[in-house]
C-alpha cells in the first residue's frame, strides 16, 4: 500500500512539475488536466484517495439541484452544448448565408423546430405519408419491408446494431445489437392521471 502511494504521490509531483516548468514564462495561464488547488491535503491518500485527490474541488463545486451528478465531465458538457447552441442560434439570426451552405441549413432546421406555433398548426400531418405506410401493411411480408424501409429512411423499430469493442478481446471491434424502438416512456407516461404523473 505504502509502495502505491510512493507511486501516486511522485507521480503528482511530476505532473506539478510539468505544470510549472509550462507555465514558467507565460503570461496567460492555460487550464491543464491537473490542478493541484483540487486537492484536499487535509486527508490522507491511505484513508481516502478519492477525497483526498478531488476533495477541494467537490466542496466548491456543489452538485447543481437539476442534477444527479456534477464533475467537470458535465461542466465541458453544459459548456460545449452552450457553445453549440450559440452557434446554431446565431446561424438561424443569419440573413446573409449563402443558400445551400451548411449554416443556412443549421439555422433553417433550427428554426424549422423552434416554430411551435407552424408545428401546432401541422399537427400530424407531416407523419400522414409514413402513417399510410403502416395501415398499408396487411401482411407478414408487408412488415418485414416496411421494417427495412424504417431502418434505411426513419429510425430503428425493432433493433440497433453498429460497431463496439468486444468485451472479451479489446483489440477487436465487433458488430452489437441492441433492442430497438423510439425511445419514448411506457403509454402510462402520456396517459396516467395520478398524483405522481402530474
Amino acid at each position: 500500500m505504502k509502495r502505491m502511494i510512493n507511486y501516486s504521490f511522485s507521480f503528482i509531483l511530476v505532473l506539478a512539475s510539468v505544470f510549472i516548468w509550462n507555465c514558467s514564462g507565460q503570461e496567460e495561464k492555460k487550464v491543464v488536466g491537473f490542478d493541484l488547488n483540487n486537492l484536499d491535503t487535509t486527508v490522507s491518500p491511505a484513508d481516502n484517495f478519492y477525497e483526498y485527490a478531488v476533495g477541494t474541488w467537490a466542496k466548491n463545486n456543489p452538485v447543481p439541484e437539476i442534477y444527479s451528478r456534477w464533475s467537470v465531465f458535465e461542466r465541458m458538457y453544459d459548456a460545449n452544448a452552450s457553445v453549440v447552441r450559440n452557434i446554431i442560434v446565431e446561424a438561424a439570426k443569419a440573413k446573409d448565408a449563402t443558400p445551400g451552405s451548411i449554416k443556412q441549413k443549421v439555422g433553417d432546421f433550427y428554426a424549422t423546430g423552434m416554430d411551435s406555433a407552424k408545428i401546432e398548426q401541422l399537427g400530424i400531418s407531416p407523419l400522414k405519408e409514413e402513417l399510410d405506410l403502416i395501415a398499408a401493411i396487411t401482411s407478414y411480408d408487408d412488415v418485414i419491408k416496411h421494417a427495412a424501409h424504417m431502418h434505411t429512411h426513419v429510425g430503428a423499430p425493432f433493433f440497433n446494431f453498429g460497431s463496439i469493442l468486444d468485451a472479451k478481446k479489446s483489440g477487436w471491434v465487433i458488430i452489437g445489437m441492441t433492442q430497438g424502438g423510439l425511445g419514448l416512456p411506457d403509454r402510462d407516461y402520456y396517459v396516467a392521471d395520478d398524483d405522481r404523473s402530474k
